[in-house]
């Protein structure tokens, strides 16, 4: 299993943090957890916001059994909380400073894989053939607006032109007896298969088949050889 993430050329460019952050881990019954979070553009420190539920998701969900959607709004109360101080008059500005980010969650069962999403992003699904498939996320967001969790929290629900009605996960599932491994990732992955360069998208391929700090050091590196191709952030996490 691997993580990463890597901020695009325009980022680096303008000295600015990546907003993208991925992250994987076991679970106490030792299954797999993977999530990426992809930072709204407009929302200045979405990075933040992004990390610290990476962090409290990861420190809550702790068995494999557990109930991902409410693991996840309990990790998004805490951290509107600790971002807002409690304070109620601070809601709605701390979503739009802090909290506008995509999630997207994959959590390995006794025989399958369920992926939770949130918003856009991308879904690789890697067979025991090891074919490789792709499956982009958000196509049925409203007018192309993501369906970002914090939408639930707003107390001023006139400010939403869409999702006034709530926000909820959409499921995808894998079984395990056809795919072996699933990753998760932010929609920057797509610069890996739409670049004019083919051998980026064979090397990403060869590369996310890989392990641990191999597959790691070999995406970055092609990233950082390739910056040019990535016109915003990127992030993936696999078990």
């Amino acid at each position: 299993m691997f993580a990463f993430f890597h901020m695009g050329y325009p980022h680096l460019e303008e000295c600015k943090n990546t907003q993208d952050i991925a992250s994987v881990f076991k679970t106490k019954d030792g299954k797999t957890v993977s999530v990426a979070c992809d930072g709204c553009s407009s929302c200045s420190f979405a990075e933040v916001g992004a990390i610290l539920f990476n962090k409290i998701f990861r420190n809550k969900f702790v068995s494999s059994d557990m109930d991902v959607d409410k693991t996840a709004r309990e990790t998004f109360r805490e951290m509107l909380d600790l971002i807002s101080n409690k304070n109620e008059n601070n809601i709605d500005s701390s979503i739009e400073s802090f909290l506008l980010f995509t999630i997207l969650i994959c959590v390995e069962r006794e025989d399958k894989f369920e992926v939770y999403s949130c918003g856009d992003g991308i879904i690789i699904s890697i067979d025991k053939e090891d074919t490789i498939e792709y499956s982009v996320l958000g196509l049925d967001d409203v007018n192309n607006v993501p369906r970002y969790l914090c939408y639930d929290y707003y107390k001023d629900k006139s400010k939403l032109s869409n999702y006034q009605e709530g926000v909820n996960f959409t499921l995808n599932t894998y079984d395990k007896e056809k795919y072996k491994r699933i990753g998760v990732g932010s929609d920057g992955i797509k610069a890996m298969l739409t670049s004019y360069k083919n051998d980026l998208r064979v090397s990403f391929e060869k590369f996310i088949l890989q392990d641990g700090k191999e597959a790691f050091n070999n995406i970055n590196n092609l990233i950082k050889n390739n910056h040019s191709q990535f016109d915003d952030d990127i992030c993936l996490a696999i078990n």
